[in-house]
C-alpha cells in the first residue's frame, strides 16, 4: 500500500500516506522523513508477514502508540539467519536496520 489514493498537495513538501504497519517507527512519531533505514523496517513488516502466513500479524503492529517488540513479534521455528534479521529489519533504532 502505497498511499496512491491519497490527494495530492502541491503545497505541501511531504505526506505521509500507505497501511500504519509498514510506517517505521520514526514516521510514526513524526517529524522525520522516509530513509532508506525506514525502507528497510517496511520489508522486515513484509517478511514477517510471510513468516506468519496464514495466521494473522500481531496487533501491536496496527497500533500508532505502541513501540515494537522485534524480539516478541518473531514467530518461534523460523531457521536462522531470519530470526536476527527480523530483528534487525523491525528495530527501533534505525542505525541498527541491517540486512
Amino acid at each position: 500500500d502505497f498511499g496512491l489514493a491519497v490527494g495530492h498537495d502541491p503545497h505541501r513538501t511531504a505526506t505521509n500516506a500507505g497501511t500504519l504497519r509498514y510506517l517505521a517507527p520514526e514516521l510514526r512519531r513524526g517529524g522525520a522523513r522516509a530513509t532508506p533505514a525506514s525502507d528497510r523496517f517496511s520489508a522486515g513488516v513484509v517478511l514477517l508477514e510471510l513468516a506468519y502466513a496464514p495466521r494473522p500479524l500481531p496487533e501491536a503492529l496496527d497500533r500508532l502508540d505502541t513501540e515494537l517488540d522485534a524480539a516478541s513479534l518473531t514467530p518461534e521455528g523460523l531457521p536462522e539467519p531470519w530470526p536476527q534479521r527480523l530483528r534487525n529489519l523491525l528495530s527501533p533504532d534505525p542505525e541498527a536496520r541491517t540486512w
